[in-house]
């Protein structure tokens, strides 16, 4: 699944939007991607566009990112500024030259400083206006581009610690300090699952500057010399890019499903705090081997990260998500923890986990009772543990997609012998700590033993 991130004023609707581009769209979205409006103009006019033009679309990202919808009109994202902070900004944009400021919120408004435009508009002016409660974007518009960099610039000087205004032409959208295009693209990343290199962006103005910049892109040959030496790749528009993507090798799903098992850094036992003794902390030289792990592997695709719920474990995987972009979420598995621990002891609970990494939840019950209760002694219970894991990764996950597994020496004897198909034991690995050992899992049905210890 790939997704594109569309600006729309001067990309998708660059020379409007005709059949051959609606039909361009209609065939990625049917080839399993996913197609995105992100537009800095606010959620109702980027519904009422969509509606109008009546063009194929899973969501539309408004406010430069800081809101996001479904087509229906269900807000799945909303990011807000203080409302506090509206006063002081819209009397800034005024004092600065501004005709009038435009709030995004519960409300949309125009603030005048000319009382004849605020009656004709039915808007109101820095004194008439109703508190503002919060507000996504506040946006306006000045005589030509100068004047607009010049208002920019002023807004950054005095409110940049809080704000982030985007120029886009002769217009000015600002936003939360932390939001812009690409923030909004990592937000959708998110939500639908995705990894960053699935998304590419494309857009024609500075306010597509972030998103460019950060993600596989593309600039309209139309557009402003600075995106166009950003961007990756020049387009003449939509349908033009769409063929290029899907005529492109880039754009096949791997074919195989690739777990990655990681054994843990290295560990001391002697400082254990409130756990018990079997759930050993890493040493100075084990939170090294970590941070190692997690340039390692920090721009390689990993789709879902599960660790076991030792503390040993757990701290090797924050390496890891800790080095990514997005923070993504940290699955714990008690049925993966160390073969022999202490009986009845399934490891740390997701609340005393979350003092290393808040992005974290327990995975759902493998044997499916209420409370944890498995055997770590026995051969056999080893088996039966593996067994389940192994079954839970190939019924949740699909080809083309990699998962990292965070685990220890003693269980990972079982599950990458289980992996591939063989008994346990029947051939041994001396795993190293932070080793990667990785099994691909094969459409026709073979399962490749691809690294041992990397």
């Amino acid at each position: 699944m790939k997704i594109i991130g569309s600006d729309y004023d001067g990309t998708l609707n660059h020379d409007g939007i005709d059949d051959k581009k609606l039909k361009a769209i209609d065939k990625w979205r049917e080839a399993g991607n996913i197609f995105a409006l992100i537009s800095g103009r606010g959620p109702g006019d980027i519904l009422e566009i969509y509606k109008e033009k009546q063009f194929g679309c899973d969501y539309l990202v408004a406010d430069n990112g800081a809101v996001i919808l479904k087509p229906d009109g269900e807000i799945v994202s909303d990011i807000r500024c203080d409302g506090k902070i509206a006063d002081e900004l819209l009397k800034l944009l005024l004092e600065s030259g501004c005709p009038w400021g435009e709030v995004h919120t519960s409300f949309p408004c125009r603030v005048y400083t000319d009382n004849e435009m605020c009656v004709e508009d039915d808007g109101y002016t820095l004194e008439t206006v109703p508190e503002i409660p919060y507000f996504n974007q506040i946006s306006t518009m000045l005589d030509d581009f100068k004047e607009a960099e010049r208002v920019t610039a002023i807004v950054k000087e005095k409110m940049g610690d809080r704000l982030n205004p985007l120029q886009n032409g002769r217009c000015i959208d600002i936003v939360r300090k932390d939001m812009d295009k690409a923030k909004g693209l990592y937000l959708l990343m998110e939500i639908v699952g995705a990894r960053y290199d699935d998304i590419i962006a494309v857009g024609d103005n500075i306010n597509d500057t972030d998103m460019i910049r950060e993600f596989r892109s593309y600039a309209m040959e139309s557009g402003v010399e600075s995106i166009k030496e950003l961007a990756d790749y020049t387009t003449t528009g939509i349908t033009e890019l769409i063929e290029k993507e899907l005529g492109e090798d880039n754009i096949k799903k791997r074919d195989t499903l690739e777990i990655i098992f990681i054994r843990h850094a290295e560990t001391d036992y002697t400082d254990i705090g409130d756990r018990d003794n079997c759930d050993g902390e890493l040493t100075e030289r084990g939170e090294k081997q970590c941070d190692e792990l997690g340039e390692k592997l920090k721009n390689v695709p990993i789709d879902a990260y599960i660790t076991s719920s030792l503390l040993r474990a757990f701290k090797t995987a924050t390496g890891v998500v800790k080095a990514k972009q997005n923070e993504p979420l940290l699955e714990i598995c008690p049925e993966i923890i160390e073969c022999g621990c202490t009986p009845g002891y399934f490891g740390c609970s997701e609340e005393y986990l979350k003092r290393y990494y808040k992005n974290t939840k327990m995975c759902e019950n493998l044997f499916g009772k209420d409370k944890y209760d498995f055997g770590c002694e026995a051969k056999e219970d080893n088996i039966i543990r593996a067994g389940k894991f192994i079954d839970y990764l190939k019924n949740r996950f699909t080809f083309g997609q990699r998962v990292a597994v965070f685990s220890h020496h003693g269980i990972l004897e079982y599950l990458i012998p289980t992996a591939l198909g063989v008994e346990p034991h029947v051939f041994r690995f001396a795993l190293e700590n932070i080793s990667m050992t990785v099994v691909e899992f094969c459409r026709d049905g073979n399962v490749v033993l691809k690294d041992v210890n990397k």
